[in-house]
């Protein structure tokens, strides 16, 4: 089963990258950007996702703490930087969440509640971005204009709405039910939420930077259509950019590529920009992403080979 899933991701990435590229010029693109202007465009991408993967790392510390386990800055980013590299597997999102959880319990935390860190810090990452959504939807769905369009926007905010409502609510679940190897560690992953408010200033921290780690993406995006000259302003890419990124989330590709292109066409072209310069900037954002965490590649297989990590606490 996981192979077909991993061969249909496949398909649909390459699937969805042909039918968004084949619509664009981009022949005449590359006579517009000279190789000065791709480099400023990457510089200014990776910038952006250096500072937001640093957020990423303390974000985590704060669901370890969330936890009650500690891990040092270094290793934070050591887990930040292997989870960023193998979310762009086929498996994705799944594939760094593991590569995470693996990396903190060999800082000495348990595997159990490294689990429990790493799906928090998913979860909070996700609420983070929903926060975003919702403070903009309004200005969205003013600015869309096709009724099919504006309904499958709602549609995805409410199903966004009511996964972190389950989430909240799950934390209600009875501690009987807790029976059993399986069925009582469901239910244990299940009621994370209790958590949160058992310690508040730690959940308000992690929320905190998961707002910043999204306002990261609209950096991202308005720089480096700052480097290309293009017309996206700070406010357009402020407006936008969430949507895009939640859009991105959507499992069916290899790291959001394909899906993430489509969005910005669809979200920027709201602005009145162009597809090839919406495409253009997601594509310039995503070689950013895969070039900030590939300092990954040279870490993994170190670490690996040394058979363990020192990590200092704090």
């Amino acid at each position: 089963m996981r192979s077909l899933f991993t061969v249909f991701k496949l398909a649909a990435t390459g699937a969805l990258l042909w039918f968004i590229f084949d619509r664009i010029d981009f022949a005449a693109l590359a006579l517009r950007l000279s190789p000065k202007d791709i480099a400023a465009g990457l510089l200014a991408g990776v910038s952006a996702n250096i500072l937001q993967a640093i957020v990423f790392a303390y974000r985590l510390r704060a669901c370890l703490r969330i936890v009650g386990h500690r891990i040092s800055p270094p290793n934070a980013w050591i887990t930040t930087l292997f989870g960023g590299l193998f979310s762009h597997t086929p498996i994705s999102f799944m594939g760094g969440d593991a590569i995470r959880v693996w990396y903190v319990a060999k800082c000495g935390t348990s595997l159990n509640d490294a689990t429990k860190a790493v799906i928090l810090d998913r979860i909070i990452g996700f609420i983070g971005i929903m926060f975003m959504v919702l403070a903009t939807a309004p200005v969205m769905i003013s600015t869309i204009e096709r009724s099919a369009l504006k309904s499958g926007y709602v549609s995805l905010i409410t199903l966004g709405v009511a996964m972190i409502l389950g989430f909240l609510v799950a934390g209600f679940i009875p501690q009987v039910l807790q029976r059993g190897p399986i069925l009582g560690r469901i239910v244990e992953y299940a009621s994370l939420s209790r958590h949160l408010a058992r310690h508040p200033r730690e959940a308000m921290a992690a929320l905190g930077l998961a707002v910043i780690a999204n306002l990261f993406n609209v950096i991202a995006i308005w720089l480096v259509s700052r480097a290309y000259g293009y017309d996206i302003g700070f406010y357009v890419s402020l407006v936008a950019a969430p949507a895009i990124f939640l859009i991105a989330m959507v499992p069916i590709s290899v790291a959001g590529w394909g899906v993430r292109e489509g969005a910005a066409v669809v979200a920027l072209g709201l602005f009145a920009i162009s597809a090839e310069q919406s495409v253009t900037v997601s594509v310039t954002v995503g070689i950013a992403v895969a070039l900030t965490y590939s300092p990954a590649l040279i870490l993994f297989p170190l670490i690996r080979r040394k058979g363990g990590v020192h990590d200092v606490r704090q």
